[in-house]
């Protein structure tokens, strides 16, 4: 019986009309509340702020010449995303194997949870000056503090995971004579993927706000970060939120993609 309400529960959030009236209700209460942000927004600047601040309208007819005309913006965002990309692919690999490793074996969760746990509570800003002395003000530095931001949410993500496989397929698993290899591979990674989504999700966020504060302190290089920095120091704040919308729109995109994954293929688990 209670498998039968989750499905229908589910179902109605997904295929019938009482998931399209659930759906809607969630539209329109974020367009009202948008709508109610840009035009506070909008009326307060106008009555009490300044005539370089950004404003919706502001913002808008800016948007055409920035994306279109502006010659640094493009190149400054494939630099800013190349660096988050590759940080990304090595953040993924290193903290899922980190985390199945944790969660596998009992003597590494106890020697590297406090290191993972006590890097993930740490400020990125905090440890970037450190980063600096090791690797000087480049993208070298911008890079390792994409790792550091994104490793750890990945690594607890993994390590939660391999920590919620049922016992009884690790006994099946014995039982058959399963090797230590396929038991990672055919079930503690498999088990594992919505765990290593949501962490992915997290991770990507904290690297886009990584790349952005290296780029903005260290104040090298092309990147996005820095062009948008350029542009506020020189008072054109309606342009610079429109560069900056753009890793916005990255964010929300890579995050609504996730969630939408896991509704659709781990509709079991549960909300992170």
């Amino acid at each position: 019986m209670a498998v039968a309400i989750v499905d229908e529960k589910t179902k109605n959030r997904s295929g019938n009309p009482a998931g399209g009236v659930y759906r809607w209700k969630n539209s329109i209460a974020w367009l009202v509340t948008t709508l109610t942000i840009l035009i506070v927004w909008q009326l307060a600047v106008n009555f009490f702020g300044r005539d370089y601040m950004a404003t919706p309208v502001g913002i808008i007819n800016a948007l055409p010449d920035v994306l279109l005309n502006d010659p640094k913006l493009w190149p400054g965002v494939w630099e800013t995303f190349a660096v988050v990309l590759r940080g990304l692919i090595v953040s993924v690999v290193v903290g899922t194997v980190l985390g199945l490793m944790m969660g596998r074996v009992s003597f590494l969760a106890d020697a590297l949870a406090p290191y993972v746990n006590g890097f993930y509570a740490t400020p990125m800003i905090a440890v970037l000056p450190i980063i600096t002395l090791w690797l000087g003000f480049n993208t070298s530095a911008t890079f390792a503090l994409v790792i550091f931001a994104a490793v750890p949410p990945m690594a607890v993500a993994s390590w939660d995971g391999s920590r919620s496989i049922p016992t009884r397929y690790l006994e099946v698993a014995e039982s058959f004579g399963a090797r230590r290899r396929d038991v990672w591979i055919g079930i503690a990674i498999p088990a594992s993927l919505p765990y290593l989504l949501a962490g992915f999700r997290l991770a990507s966020g904290r690297a886009l706000s990584a790349v952005v504060i290296a780029e903005f302190l260290i104040g090298t290089g092309n990147g996005l970060g820095i062009h948008v920095m350029r542009l506020a120091q020189n008072l054109k704040h309606n342009e610079a939120i429109v560069a900056l919308s753009i890793l916005t729109l990255a964010g929300l995109f890579l995050a609504i993609g996730v969630e939408r994954i896991i509704r659709r293929r781990y509709p079991w688990f549960r909300k992170s």
